[in-house]
């Protein structure tokens, strides 16, 4: 049987004509080039690793981000004049023994969490959702704050993050975030909806979990949010256009496969060339707030993802975890459909959390999210790039503040540092 349908218009065939131009002429090499440089630059970065445990070589290390390379750079002059063995270039942090790392058993496998509980009664609870190759690790600055004014806080790692369970046959993608993201709100916060908060990934299952569940949620706030596909103009957004068209070429095949297979090798290698701990982590963490500039900016937040995938190769295959992400879920795409059912259903106040130069969710999309959501308050936080959350952490706890004031309405005198913004 033949089947019916609407005759497509010129416009949309010149459109398609032109999105295959630019896939063919543009996206498609760049994907090739670029995964042959990140390997090439990858086995570089190894081949140091290995080298540098020479006492001589090891001040190649000082360019990786790592505290006070001064003084850094001292020690090391002193371990090479005395012929010894290899400068250690590690900051010294206090890593969490493995007994006190609690899990809850869920649907797909073990959910590690943690609760911050306050010394007097909680006002209520907040929980905070990490972004992608990350662990609720990177809350801590927060959650710590948070629990000091009297908040309980519910940290977790999403599955194959963190100490939570590795399983390379799950489907990861968003519905198993947000199902995770249910089962543990029911079991930890059962008795009164929390304050919601999520950066990035975590911002898109915050924002789908309250289309989902709106009265489980009391308040929603989303920090650099994915959610929808940047446009190529304004320039300001082409960088993230960019991106999109990238990771969409090296989900095809056969650079999937490729890109899937070499990325998680080159990840174990470095891992085990570095000998990745989680001082290492949290160091990484603390590191980028001190690099300005697009370059430094971008070369820590790149030595933070590498640093944060190869520490937890170690206790699960991310490798496989990748390639199943890679597979399975568009972090540049578009979910309007999902988060346009927030207004309908929740009646929480919404606030936004924007860096002013994030390049990865370009501010320019906070005017679809205030379409999808009318109510939603927007924050932009001067000179941030994406990763708001560890590189303006005050800024961030004021921006709670606001979120969790009384207020129906945000007063930017009382918060400088930030600039509130309603967005038309």
């Amino acid at each position: 049987m033949i089947g019916t349908g609407s005759i497509p218009s010129r416009r949309s065939e010149h459109r398609t004509l032109f999105s295959s131009l630019l896939w063919w002429t543009l996206f498609l090499p760049l994907a090739w080039v670029g995964m042959w440089t990140v390997i090439f630059l990858f086995c570089l970065g190894i081949g140091i690793a290995y080298t540098t445990r020479l006492p001589f070589l090891s001040g190649i290390r000082l360019l990786v981000p790592t505290g006070d390379r001064f003084s850094q750079g001292l020690d090391w002059v002193r371990s090479a004049l005395k012929f010894g063995g290899a400068y250690d270039w590690k900051p010294v942090f206090e890593a969490p023994q493995q007994q006190q790392l609690q899990h809850l058993q869920l649907t797909h496998g073990k959910c590690r969490y943690i609760v911050n509980e306050p010394s007097r009664e909680p006002i209520g609870t907040v929980v905070l959702l990490h972004g992608v190759s990350m662990l609720s690790d990177m809350w801590a600055h927060h959650a710590n704050e948070l629990c000091e004014r009297g908040y309980r806080v519910l940290l977790f790692d999403f599955y194959g993050h963190g100490y939570s369970s590795c399983n390379p046959r799950l489907r990861y993608d968003l519905d198993l975030f947000v199902e995770q993201t249910a089962e543990v709100l029911d079991i930890l916060c059962s008795d009164n909806p929390p304050v919601l908060a999520g950066f990035s990934l975590g911002g898109l299952v915050a924002a789908v979990y309250t289309a989902r569940y709106p009265h489980r949620v009391a308040r929603l706030c989303l920090i650099d949010s994915c959610g929808f596909a940047a446009p190529p103009l304004p320039l300001s957004c082409f960088p993230a256009y960019l991106c999109h068209g990238i990771y969409s070429a090296v989900r095809t095949t056969p650079i999937r496969q490729l890109s899937g297979f070499s990325g998680g090798l080159l990840l174990e290698g470095f891992a085990n060339a570095y000998n990745v701990t989680q001082s290492d982590v949290m160091h990484a963490f603390e590191a980028i707030r001190h690099f300005h500039g697009f370059f430094g900016i971008t070369y820590a937040s790149l030595w933070l993802l590498l640093i944060s995938w190869s520490y937890q190769m170690r206790f699960g295959n991310r490798g496989l975890v990748y390639k199943q992400f890679l597979n399975n879920f568009d972090p540049f795409g578009s979910f309007s459909p999902a988060i346009s059912k927030i207004s309908a259903g929740f009646s929480g106040r919404v606030l936004l959390v924007w860096g002013e130069k994030d390049t990865l969710v370009p501010h320019h999309l906070c005017t679809q999210w205030v379409k999808a959501i009318p109510t939603a308050e927007l924050i932009t936080v001067p000179n941030a790039d994406h990763n708001v959350p560890l590189q303006q952490p005050d800024m961030l706890s004021e921006a709670f503040q606001v979120l969790l004031s009384d207020d129906l309405v945000a007063q930017p005198g009382k918060h400088s540092n930030c600039e509130s913004t309603k967005v038309a």
